[in-house]
């Protein structure tokens, strides 16, 4: 199957403008963040970096388009956009693109498009600071009993953006170097229960066992139609996928859970590698899993 990127990375995008404000990801052993003054100062950054993403244009349409190359029947089902297609349909505007990189080049960045509606500019700190109207101010977290000192920089207020661009801007991220860690953590709508796999349950979607909002494994071949890769031969068997996480899990929820399904799994399936010691015991704390 052949993704366009462009609509994986406009939902990624998305994502991180999103989570620009989320506190870092808790920690029991967390040292508090000390001003260290300036950055170019305390730092000895010469140069900084940020993304500045455009939004995109026909945002409604986008929408309907998504919803349609998912929904079994509809005349877009599975035809995805080239790259030009997605920039033509909903890419900024070339005027908006020329628009915005002139006002930062005037602001004495470097700049260059990266992807269909995202633009990097790098320059000195002061000419970064002007040029979005913020003071950056350089953080030291000092060293924990499980983790060395290290350093950020981030402005003392939000963004400032010109008039004649602001309105074509969605964010501008790299502004705080903070390590944010977000948790994606979901919870199940209601209890699966046991079931023969591929048997449809009451309420689901065309062709899967289980009604959208509750999609569980037993539909993934189907949903994601790997069911030729299979009859290929192509089972992922023999193969290790490792997982890192920074909170601690209870493996014995994931056996519980494939039981429930009436799926039965080696004794062995997971095995886990602690680093540094590993993340503890499970807290609500650190969202373990």
């Amino acid at each position: 199957m052949k993704f366009n990127r462009y609509l994986l990375a406009a939902a990624v995008t998305a994502a991180c403008v999103h989570g620009a404000g989320a506190a870092p990801y808790p920690s029991e052993t967390m040292s508090a963040a000390l001003a260290a003054g300036p950055t170019d100062a305390v730092a000895g950054a010469a140069e900084v970096t940020v993304t500045v993403a455009l939004k995109l244009s026909n945002t409604e349409q986008l929408t309907a388009l998504l919803q349609s190359l998912y929904a079994p029947g509809s005349p877009n089902y599975r035809k995805f956009l080239t790259t030009a297609q997605f920039g033509q349909q909903f890419g900024p505007s070339p005027a908006t693109l020329a628009q915005v990189t002139r006002a930062l080049q005037s602001a004495g960045l470097t700049v260059k498009q990266t992807t269909i509606s995202q633009l990097q500019a790098t320059g000195s700190v002061a000419a970064i600071e002007a040029a979005f109207g913020v003071t950056l101010e350089t953080f030291v977290v000092p060293a924990a009993a499980d983790t060395p000192q290290y350093s950020y920089f981030a402005p003392k207020s939000r963004a400032q953006l010109p008039a004649a661009i602001a309105d074509s801007v969605e964010s501008v991220l790299g502004l705080d170097t903070r390590a944010r860690l977000r948790p994606h953590l979901r919870q199940a709508i209601a209890k699966p229960t046991a079931q023969t796999p591929g048997q449809p349950a009451a309420g689901s979607a065309p062709g899967l066992p289980d009604p959208f909002g509750s999609l569980t494994v037993l539909d993934f071949a189907a949903y994601y139609n790997v069911d030729p890769l299979y009859a290929r031969g192509l089972t992922g068997s023999h193969q290790t996928l490792g997982i890192v996480t920074f909170a601690a899990f209870t493996p014995s929820d994931a056996y519980s859970y494939w039981n429930s399904l009436g799926l039965k799994v080696p004794a062995n399936r997971i095995t886990e590698q602690q680093i540094d010691g590993g993340s503890g015991a499970p807290s609500d704390v650190s969202d373990s899993m």
